[in-house]
């Protein structure tokens, strides 16, 4: 019987931890309401999304040409036309376009 004693007991304490855990999220609601209040902010501002700011882009000029149309300014990661490009031994100054473009 031992057993039965020892599930009754964690039943309770469960039960006890359920009823903690309603009471702090009971709580925290009531907290919140009062910030809400105190400061003026609306259910909406709470709920809209959080805005990213974006970093200022920088319009850098072009700087090679692919014969498809594709451009790369040369900065960051180069395009896969520019990957191939070295990979078959081509001098990416063959696609460099002219400063007057």
């Amino acid at each position: 019987m031992s057993d039965l004693s020892t599930i009754e007991a964690e039943l309770q304490r469960y039960e006890q931890l359920k009823r903690d855990a309603e009471e702090a999220r009971q709580h925290a609601i009531r907290v919140m309401r009062e910030l809400m209040h105190k400061y003026n902010i609306t259910i909406e501002q709470v709920t809209q999304p959080a805005r990213k700011k974006r970093k200022p882009r920088h319009d850098r000029p072009v700087r090679y040409r692919f014969p498809d149309g594709s451009t790369w300014g040369g900065y960051g990661r180069p395009p896969r036309w520019a990957i191939e490009a070295r990979a078959r031994g081509e001098d990416l100054s063959t696609y460099q376009v002219e400063e007057s473009e």
